[in-house]
């Protein structure tokens, strides 16, 4: 059995089934559970993810104030991605808000994927009242990293109001 996690009301969606789609029995919307699309992804790309990962987790293992969950994907109305990373602010369980982080490098800025992912990203944290942090690197393109992804969001009209730039 395959888990997701509805972008809406964040509600564990257990799937096994040869359905595309199915319907969140907690807020009723409708959810795209195939696989996720993929695009072709460069060594030079994967080397730069895979430094980006372990910047990040040595970032995150000093914050206390914070725990790690597990990586579902999230499972949109026309996609489902999954997340580098989703840890919660410690405190009351009830209270609980995920907190999203994607890395993004450089080469995947203008990929289809990458807008349809972080589109349904930023929903979800809308959604949940919380936060999606976009790891980068320090420079991207000629620009600074945290500049070149600001202007991929805003070009493809995605809200930044629960998106953070972490440049490493």
């Amino acid at each position: 059995m395959n888990f997701f996690r509805c972008y809406s009301c964040w509600r564990s969606l257990g799937y096994s089934g040869p359905k595309d789609h199915l319907v969140c029995s907690r807020c009723d919307t409708k959810l795209m559970v195939t696989p996720s699309p993929t695009g072709t992804v460069s060594s030079q790309s994967l080397r730069d993810l895979d430094a980006l990962m372990i910047k990040l987790r040595e970032k995150l293992s000093q914050i206390h104030e914070i725990y790690r969950g597990n990586c579902e994907p999230i499972a949109g109305p026309d996609f489902n991605f999954t997340p580098d990373a989703i840890y919660y602010e410690r405190g009351e369980i009830a209270m609980v808000k995920p907190i999203i982080y994607s890395i993004i490098t450089c080469d995947a800025f203008d990929s289809e994927t990458t807008i349809a992912k972080y589109r349904l990203f930023s929903e979800t944290t809308q959604n949940l009242f919380s936060q999606l942090y976009l790891v980068v690197p320090l420079e991207c393109l000629g620009k600074s990293g945290e500049e070149s992804v600001l202007m991929m969001l805003k070009t493809n009209n995605i809200n930044t109001q629960t998106v953070r730039i972490i440049a490493l």
